[in-house]
């Protein structure tokens, strides 16, 4: 199964007989995230009426969430979801302010406001495809960086970390299908390698 994931943040904008629906589509990264960025938009945010919000975290099984902070139950949480798995997006929070304009808009009509905040800001997000990538950490002398980063240029490899001392060491990653060739490779050329880092 593909997965997307939110490269760059989303915002979006709905009207609706005076009220405001403000949202917000954000990359979480890890568990507690979700906690911290609901408390950074109720406080950019703190006069606003509602602070509903969903998620999902985590590809193979993924955990859902929802609230709908005081709207009529399952009238937010459940329509913010319900785009979030439309758009088959993972590891993502949506968040949508309501700004309360003097009208009541009914169940039906909450449902549809929220629905359609949470997609302007997920059709705002850049949405990217998760590619399963494996980690090593590679050891090797200063004198070796030349060879070293001539390799890295047949494979898609991405430098997460790297350190300059006595004993030099890169921990970088490469997609899982080309994992088993580059480790080959690298041995081959004597770099001592640490790859239990997942």
């Amino acid at each position: 199964m593909k997965y997307l994931l939110i490269s760059n943040q989303g915002k979006g904008l709905y009207k609706e007989k005076g009220s405001k629906f403000l949202s917000f589509a954000y990359l979480l990264t890890h568990a507690g995230h979700t906690k911290e960025l609901i408390d950074e938009i109720k406080t950019l945010h703190f006069d606003a009426n509602h602070c509903c919000y969903a998620f999902s975290y985590g590809l193979e099984s993924p955990m859902f969430g929802m609230h709908d902070d005081g709207e009529p139950k399952h009238s937010a949480g459940d329509s913010i979801l319900g785009q979030i798995k439309s758009f088959k997006v993972s590891n993502a929070l949506v968040v949508v302010v309501r700004y309360f304009g003097g009208t009541k808009l009914g169940v039906g009509g909450l449902s549809n406001a929220y629905r359609q905040a949470a997609a302007a800001a997920l059709t705002q997000a850049a949405l990217v495809p998760y590619i399963k990538k494996e980690r090593f950490k590679i050891f090797y002398d200063y004198n070796q960086t030349k060879l070293l980063l001539s390799l890295f240029r047949d494979y898609d490899t991405e430098i997460v970390e790297k350190k300059y001392l006595q004993k030099c060491w890169m921990l970088v990653e490469v997609k899982k299908e080309e994992a088993m060739a580059f480790e080959d490779r690298l041995r081959r050329n004597a770099f001592q390698l640490n790859n239990e880092i997942k």
